[in-house]
């Protein structure tokens, strides 16, 4: 500061910030004064003794951000807050400045008080930021393109190998020859809507994490749906001889959804209660619907879920490890799609399971459409 500058107090309270200060003539912007914390910062900077010199030379010495800031000061009226900067050698890596510039009369002479905080990492961390999500962009877009193409590149020719073994095992041209080829054809009919399931199930989770299943909603028959579930999976049932038993209201109120994932909700939670009763057992479906609700309540008597495996089951690809079934050649995502479709309905999904006394898989969801 200059000599007739009351320095003393100044100093002093510069001293105690806690961040880079410089006080520069407003003039020719020479620097008259820089506390401790400002030096520290220049010398990682430029090196040097910044008093006595223009800050233009070992500050703003970068031509945009000299023009940055001249624009923010004119707009500010000589003053300017918490402007972005980039600053430093253009040879060396960039150094981004949060800068303020406050003016102020030193003893008659208009002098400005300057005041940086180096914000490079978070400046590195937020590019960083969009460079992850531009490259997570470009991987949803090439995924929901893989999907469009798997879509027909897998489920055309397996529909037709589960149509022609169909055919040969309903013997529709004439006898196949040998009960062998009979019981093969439908061996192969069967491992054929198997893995078509398996692959509906892979192409919806991977369109539900993409972002691109779009609900079609109209007003459901939930008898239907479950009825149709139920079908689907009566043969299963017919050969552990499980008696699945229905319980739904007469005249029950439809509900507003997608009657295509509703069914494949129900499906697959029927199926896994069928699949995980015993021979002989049973297994109840209970639906009901109140004027804002929909409550639907699948049980079984198998085994049961222990409480540490429920949370994990619902996750992709995940099994129960200590259930007798566990290894039923299925690929975990039964429950983890049903519980995303019921959620993308406004709903809740959840297990309530007890060991040796069986499970219920529970969902509610809105029975009409909601406010948002």
């Amino acid at each position: 500061m200059t000599a007739g500058t009351k320095t003393g107090w100044f100093e002093a309270a510069s001293s105690a910030v806690g961040h880079p200060l410089m006080v520069v003539r407003s003039s020719d912007w020479v620097a008259l004064y820089v506390n401790e914390e400002g030096r520290k910062a220049l010398a990682s900077l430029e090196g040097g003794e910044p008093v006595g010199r223009s800050a233009h030379d070992f500050l703003f010495r970068d031509p945009s951000a000299e023009r940055r800031l001249t624009e923010a000061l004119e707009q500010g009226r000589g003053r300017t807050k918490d402007l972005m900067l980039r600053v430093g050698r253009e040879d060396a890596d960039p150094v981004w400045l949060r800068v303020s510039i406050e003016p102020f009369d030193n003893d008659g002479e208009p002098c400005r008080m300057v005041s940086w905080s180096d914000v490079s990492a978070v400046v590195e961390a937020n590019a960083e930021l969009v460079r992850s999500r531009e490259a997570e962009k470009v991987a949803a877009q090439a995924k929901s393109e893989f999907l469009a193409r798997m879509s027909h590149e897998l489920r055309t020719p397996l529909n037709a190998i589960i149509g022609f073994a169909e055919m040969l095992y309903e013997q529709i041209f004439g006898p196949l020859g040998s009960e062998k080829y009979v019981e093969y054809a439908r061996d192969i009919q069967d491992s054929g809507r198997h893995l078509l399931l398996l692959i509906n199930d892979l192409l919806d989770m991977a369109r539900i994490e993409v972002g691109k299943y779009e609900l079609n909603r109209r007003m459901v028959d939930v008898a239907i749906v479950v009825e149709g579930a139920r079908r689907l999976t009566q043969k299963a049932a017919d050969e552990k001889q499980v008696i699945v038993a229905v319980n739904i209201p007469i005249g029950m109120p439809r509900v507003y959804g997608d009657e295509r994932a509703l069914r494949q909700v129900v499906h697959n939670l029927l199926s896994n209660a069928v699949k995980f009763s015993p021979a002989g057992g049973r297994v109840v479906i209970n639906a009901d619907a109140n004027a804002a609700i929909l409550t639907v309540k699948i049980s079984d008597c198998g085994a049961g879920i222990p409480p540490t495996d429920i949370d994990r089951i619902l996750k992709p690809f995940e099994r129960g490890r200590d259930l007798a079934h566990a290894d039923d050649g299925s690929a975990g995502l039964g429950l983890p799609l049903a519980k995303h479709l019921i959620e993308m309905h406004g709903g809740s999904l959840w297990l309530e399971s007890t060991v040796g006394a069986g499970t219920v898989a529970c969902f509610t969801m809105p029975r009409v459409p909601t406010s948002a």
